[in-house]
């Protein structure tokens, strides 16, 4: 059995526990984060999909911060790692690099992290479908964003399948939550001016051979994508 902790309860975190506690060979020992969410009382709740999961705090401030609000914290991430397998890490962009420095190298801890992670992060970008043997061994392993995860399944397929020579893949994506002001005027369209978008770059780290290139625009909806693809 191994046991995972979930670190940041938020968009992606609050999933990734939610399958890790319905994985039979794996016992989600619990979930850390540092401040109240919506989303956090909401999964932790009576009604919650992880009701009865054990909450730490991610740092002394987090703890401080949780207490504060009302939720029962059971300790310190930190002084969980010792009985812990694994952390997945969906902690925001900046904070995994922290994560990763100051609790889960000293104490010899594996890591997934998140698309949002720095591409230096880990020595594997990961795909389960394209490239699930490239991470066999590794200690810290990046899980590429949805949209790359999108592409390098079915472009990993079709290659296998009959062979690709270049791709062009223009996306339509949903602007972000709600509350994801930090993402730009969740009311706006939004084009990304840089040509190829981090897809294409984020799909050749899983695929380095394919030639790929991509384009994005940020449409003011809270779900969904759209992929429209030209393979030759």
């Amino acid at each position: 059995m191994v046991n995972v902790i979930v670190a940041g309860v938020g968009t992606i975190g609050k999933r990734v526990a939610e399958a890790v506690k319905n994985q039979e060979d794996m016992n989600l020992y619990g979930v850390a984060d540092v401040s109240q969410t919506g989303g956090l009382r909401t999964v932790l709740s009576e009604e919650g999909a992880l009701h009865g999961t054990d909450l730490y705090a991610s740092n002394h401030d987090g703890k401080e911060n949780l207490e504060n609000q009302g939720f029962y914290v059971k300790g310190l991430l930190e002084d969980q790692l010792e009985d812990v397998d694994l952390v997945v890490d969906c902690t925001p962009p900046g904070v995994d690099e922290k994560n990763k420095e100051n609790l889960y190298e000293p104490n010899n801890v594996k890591a997934v992290f998140q698309g949002g992670a720095p591409e230096d992060i880990a020595p594997v970008a990961f795909n389960a479908d394209a490239n699930y043997d490239d991470a066999r061994g590794e200690d810290f392993v990046k899980v590429v964003s949805c949209n790359t995860t999108s592409l390098s399944r079915t472009m990993s397929a079709i290659d296998e399948a009959f062979g690709i020579d270049n791709a062009v893949a223009s996306l339509v994506r949903r602007g972000g939550d709600i509350p994801q002001d930090s993402r730009g005027p969740i009311n706006s369209t939004i084009p990304v001016t840089e040509v190829p978008s981090h897809h294409g770059p984020d799909v050749q780290a899983v695929m380095p051979e394919l030639d790929i290139k991509t384009l994005a625009v940020k449409v003011p909806v809270t779900y969904g994508h759209v992929h429209m693809v030209n393979l030759e």
